[in-house]
């Protein structure tokens, strides 16, 4: 029988930041109250995108790289308490509809409301909140093996745009790759990043998610196997102009001198020891068969390297 304390904690009114407290999250999947948990992700993203394009975030106001700086700590900020349930979501497969909700409300923000013409900096940060709940939503999926989920995310859902309608994930990748010299400039002033967005993002995303991943080399080893899958699913669309293109993150650099396997390694091992078999291949992702998972990743490694020695990292 349940205490006086616990039946008036059941019955107390919760707030939506409440209810998507990672412990509450979790219970919620436990109990299969997904009505709720869809309810309260509708909810968050419905308040965080409105708060997004409010007059905090003017596409016209003063842009340097100080205030570029304050702006991208803004929007982790305004997100956090959004992503960590959403991966939670994600992860464990209870609710895949209110995940692919959740990142198209956030994704298609600014869109969806028209606005107007502003400052090129801020019009391409503009993709940034895109970017993170798509990774919170990406690493629950590829990390909780939900691969179905993954491959929507990647494939299916739309960014709306009355100029240029395209994939969510394209306008994200297309638009993050061309700012990474401004990103070293604003938020790296004393460093030099082959890839500032990708650290940006994972060093935001570490603290965040470490009940799920307590040793960080294990959220690093899961960052860049989401990372690596998103330029390996990319690559393998057909382009003429760029054949085998797929964004790149950290994952082009790290390992890669030590004892530790690199990612893309790790992955076609994995390939080849299952065959068709291999979860990700039967979820559609690279093809379907193993033969198109080989074709693409050889496309795709190509293109790395191509990247590599663009970037100097030899």
């Amino acid at each position: 029988m349940e205490s006086l304390t616990e039946q008036e904690a059941r019955s107390k009114p919760q707030t939506t930041d409440t209810l998507l407290s990672v412990e509450n999250v979790e219970q919620l999947i436990e109990d299969r109250q997904v009505i709720r948990l869809r309810r309260a992700l509708i909810d968050a993203a419905s308040r965080s995108a409105s708060i997004l394009v409010g007059a905090d975030f003017s596409p016209n106001a003063e842009a340097n790289h100080k205030t570029y700086a304050i702006r991208v700590a803004a929007i982790e900020k305004e997100l956090q308490s959004l992503l960590c349930p959403l991966f939670s979501t994600a992860f464990w497969g209870r609710d895949d509809e209110a995940v692919l909700a959740t990142v198209v409300a956030i994704g298609n923000c600014y869109d969806e409301l028209g606005l107007p013409g502003g400052t090129s900096w801020w019009l391409d940060l503009q993709a940034y909140p895109a970017a993170l709940v798509l990774f919170a939503a990406g690493l629950g999926a590829s990390s909780g093996g939900n691969y179905v989920l993954l491959k929507k995310l990647l494939n299916e859902l739309p960014h709306y745009s009355d100029h240029n309608p395209c994939l969510l994930s394209e306008f994200i990748w297309n638009t993050l790759a061309a700012v990474n010299d401004l990103w070293n400039e604003s938020l790296f002033p004393e460093k030099h990043y082959s890839t500032a967005v990708s650290m940006r993002i994972h060093d935001f995303f570490r603290p965040l998610l470490r009940s799920y991943f307590p040793l960080g080399r294990t959220f690093t080893q899961a960052f860049d196997r989401f990372e690596y899958f998103c330029g390996l699913q990319r690559a393998g669309q057909p382009d003429d102009m760029f054949p085998g293109w797929g964004p790149v993150g950290s994952f082009i650099w790290r390992n890669r001198r030590s004892q530790q396997q690199w990612v893309g390694d790790t992955v076609s091992q994995e390939a080849k020891s299952s065959g068709d078999d291999w979860h990700p291949l039967k979820a559609g992702l690279f093809g379907g068969t193993i033969s198109s998972f080989v074709a693409n990743q050889k496309v795709f490694h190509e293109h790395i390297q191509r990247v590599r020695h663009q970037l100097r990292l030899f």
